[in-house]
């Protein structure tokens, strides 16, 4: 009898500690990715800012929207440089210009920061929505100041993610 208790107390401690884990990992997530910095030294003089996340430990150069090194295939991209309504796309998925992949643990509320022309801008996630992928990005926005991110669906490889922020301060 005391046998069978003390195997049942072994399972349930098992069975604590491998939830325990589980728990610890999803909840913690950030403390396993590392750090996306890239600064391209060679082409230092079309860079025109940088794109950081401090929640998901990224931080990317920006370069002239006439720069080659603005492309989606190279970098993140800006798509739109009025700044009223930035709009930067890049890729996710697992490829080596994956460079928004982590974007998917980016929640409402979060925090981002654009360092633009010397101006330290800094944004915080409105909204976040699927739109088709189809070449057009339908975006949903009010009359604020606004930074657009937009990114390939990993899941569903027929969608994009939107997350729309609002500019919250500006350190020109």
């Amino acid at each position: 009898m005391k046998r069978k208790n003390i195997v049942k107390i072994i399972i349930l401690l098992i069975i604590y500690n491998i939830i325990c884990i589980i728990i610890n990992h999803y909840f913690n997530f950030e403390s396993t990715i590392k750090y996306n910095t890239i600064i391209n030294k060679n082409n230092i003089e079309n860079r025109v800012g940088y794109l950081e996340i401090n929640k998901i430990k990224f931080k990317k150069d920006i370069y002239d929207i006439n720069s080659s090194y603005n492309n989606v295939n190279k970098n993140i991209e800006i798509i739109s440089n009025d700044l009223n309504n930035i709009i930067i796309a890049g890729h996710s998925g697992n490829n080596k210009n994956a460079f928004f992949k982590e974007l998917k643990y980016l929640k409402l509320n979060d925090i981002i920061k654009l360092n633009y022309n010397n101006n330290d801008l800094l944004y915080m996630i409105k909204n976040i929505y699927e739109i088709d992928k189809n070449g057009n990005a339908e975006i949903i926005k009010d009359d604020s100041k606004t930074l657009i991110l937009i990114t390939c669906n990993e899941i569903d490889r027929t969608k994009q993610i939107v997350y729309v922020s609002e500019l919250i301060a500006d350190y020109i």
